[in-house]
């Protein structure tokens, strides 16, 4: 793949002596943080360059608050949690990975109907029990940056998510791409499909124009 309008690092401190190539730059990047940055990258309204800092990348955001976007596992780990009495079996935590992708191809089954999901595939620990009747409803809740490293800093104060998880299906899953933001990450939740190919990469985007514009509006 072609990382050339893709990822940069930057580096905090550079010791004297020739400054590595962007190439070699990139390619020393773990293969996961490549990954996740390719996946969120959909040209015609992608940025034309991708910061990755080095970790922790406390980057301000919105109202000086702290990013939680970035391909890194301390912002890509998250509680994904499926809970329905007589619907979901009571499994508790599963080992088998899992990414937000998954998540609309899982309800298309629990709804008895197939979808095609670009990047997502069902979750069979979730959809393991005999339904009838289909549910009626599903309702999606998101914790928006509420990823492992919150839950893992916080332990003990979220004794409701926590009965939800051991009465359901709780997988510690990955969001899969990069910036890992709201408008990107609700688009894969609701299409199974990463930002190269649903196209909704970030809260900034360029639209049809090529004008840089609010993703929400």
């Amino acid at each position: 793949m072609s990382l050339g309008a893709i990822a940069l690092l930057v580096y905090d401190e550079i010791e004297r002596g020739p400054v590595p190539s962007f190439e070699e730059q990139a390619c020393a990047l773990p293969k996961a943080w490549l990954e996740r940055t390719r996946r969120g990258f959909y040209e015609p309204r992608s940025g034309q360059i991708s910061l990755l800092p080095k970790t922790p990348a406390y980057m301000a955001s919105g109202g000086d608050g702290w990013s939680h976007s970035g391909p890194w596992p301390y912002l890509q780990d998250v509680p994904l949690v499926f809970y329905g009495p007589g619907i979901i079996p009571s499994y508790a935590e599963v080992t088998e990975p899992a990414t937000t992708a998954d998540v609309a191809p899982t309800m298309a089954e629990l709804i008895g109907t197939r979808f095609d999901a670009p990047d997502g595939e069902v979750l069979g620990e979730a959809t393991s029990l005999p339904r009838t009747p289909r549910p009626r409803l599903i309702l999606t809740i998101v914790l928006d940056g509420g990823g492992w490293n919150t839950l893992d800093m916080y332990e003990g104060d979220w004794p409701n998510l926590a009965r939800l998880m051991a009465a359901g299906v709780s997988y510690r899953a990955t969001v899969g791409s990069s910036p890992s933001v709201t408008p990107a990450v609700h688009s894969t939740l609701g299409t199974g499909a990463y930002p190269w190919k649903a196209g909704v990469t970030g809260v900034p985007v360029r639209d049809e124009d090529g004008e840089v514009v609010d993703a929400f509006l």
